[in-house]
């Protein structure tokens, strides 16, 4: 007879022959470590699906969010976003990529603010976010202003964001970034260059109080001044402004920064108002980004925006790989800068060489022949400026603007 049935099972074996049998062996099985381990398994599979959910939700979201203070339509933060997004493409594996243009140059205010605020909350509310980039010193300030409220806990990347404007700020330990360095300062170093014996700079833009990205040249302007006269022509409606370049004096160099509007309800990229009033101006002008470089520019210290979105990607996606943001330093970016010499205003000459610091540039100079020409079709005579890491720039050729 077999005993506690229900924990253990006989198994009787007969040998012999006949009827008259005999019972040698009686082995008994108990059931109960695997019907315990059956049951175990049962449950975890059962559990495996929310342990999958619940890894997954402690993981950042793979998508990203790219708050632009101005308007991509104009082509520099064009660039940066293009850049982006192609570094982007170019990874593994598969990134979200969302943009908004916040148009802060342009807009304003608390109840613009709010009224964004409100619009992106609805927006994204059902669309996880794994890290903000925000592009402009605008973006980065609306982005800590409303992270808490949209975004909580989200990483926050930035770009194109001034040092010291950067140092200003108390930034969390989750937000990181590259700065740049655009600098008044070096723009007239670089009208120094053009223009022999330089004794004027004319300003050129929307007020500076104005403006998101060079706001900080009102604090050089005094000290700029006490060495050269300054003209300052900011804010000045755009037809008044195309009559006074066109009658300056001949030992002067025009600094553009950016125009919005002409001052009567007309808005457009800076890169377009720059070529309006490079129609008119009888002097060189100088930029301060790479785009402005061939549409009325001659050159100057210039942020390459490609590489300022390569560079803000690139953090983003090591965030979203599982690196901690804290752990990624604040840098100065390596977008910074490149000193472009280029055509001159409408006359059309080129820049001699006692008009360019080959001490401090590094200039080299190439003759117009087979091997030079094969890469750009340049006039008899160019000078190139050539990398130099003893320099906070990083300088190279702006080829598009001495092109034909």
């Amino acid at each position: 007879m077999l005993r506690n049935p229900g924990r253990q099972c006989g198994v009787q074996y007969r040998t012999g022959n006949g009827a008259a049998g005999v019972w040698i062996v009686q082995r008994t099985i108990n059931f109960r470590p695997i019907l315990t381990a059956c049951g175990v398994l049962i449950f975890m599979f059962a559990l495996w699906p929310c342990c999958l959910a619940s890894v997954r939700a402690s993981e950042p979201a793979r998508s990203m969010l790219v708050l632009e203070q101005s308007d991509v339509r104009g082509p520099f933060y064009a660039t940066i976003f293009d850049a982006m997004r192609s570094t982007i493409n170019d990874a593994t594996p598969a990134t979200s990529l969302y943009v908004e243009n916040l148009d802060l140059s342009r807009f304003n205010g608390d109840q613009y603010e709010q009224a964004v605020e409100t619009f992106l909350g609805t927006k994204y509310r059902d669309k996880p976010i794994g890290v903000v980039v925000t592009v402009g010193s605008a973006a980065l300030e609306f982005g800590l202003r409303w992270r808490d409220k949209l975004w909580p806990g989200t990483p926050i990347v930035f770009a194109f964001v001034d040092e010291a404007k950067a140092a200003s700020l108390n930034l969390p330990h989750d937000v990181t970034g590259r700065t740049t360095r655009l600098r008044l300062e070096d723009m007239v170093s670089a009208a120094q260059a053009i223009v022999p014996g330089l004794q004027q700079v004319v300003l050129l833009g929307d007020r500076l109080d104005t403006q998101t990205v060079f706001a900080n040249f009102a604090n050089e302007l005094p000290t700029v001044a006490a060495r050269m006269d300054v003209l300052d022509l900011t804010g000045v409606p755009m037809a008044d402004l195309r009559q006074r370049v066109a009658s300056l004096s001949e030992r002067s160099a025009i600094l553009y920064t950016a125009v919005y509007s002409d001052g009567r309800g007309t808005y457009f990229p800076p890169s377009i108002a720059l070529q309006m009033i490079a129609e008119r101006a009888n002097r060189p002008i100088i930029a301060p980004v790479e785009t402005y470089i061939g549409k009325g520019a001659v050159g100057g210290y210039v942020a390459l925006p490609a590489v300022i979105g390569q560079e803000a990607a690139q953090l983003a996606l090591r965030i979203l790989d599982g690196e901690d943001a804290a752990g990624i330093p604040i840098r100065l970016g390596d977008s910074l800068c490149r000193c472009s010499i280029g055509r001159q205003w409408r006359g059309g000459e080129w820049i001699s060489r006692s008009c360019l610091p080959a001490a401090r540039y590094g200039i080299e100079r190439f003759r117009y022949g087979r091997n030079i020409r094969d890469r750009l079709p340049l006039r008899r005579w160019s000078w190139f400026c050539r990398a130099d890491s003893s320099l906070p720039f990083c300088t190279s050729i702006g080829a598009g603007a001495m092109r034909r």
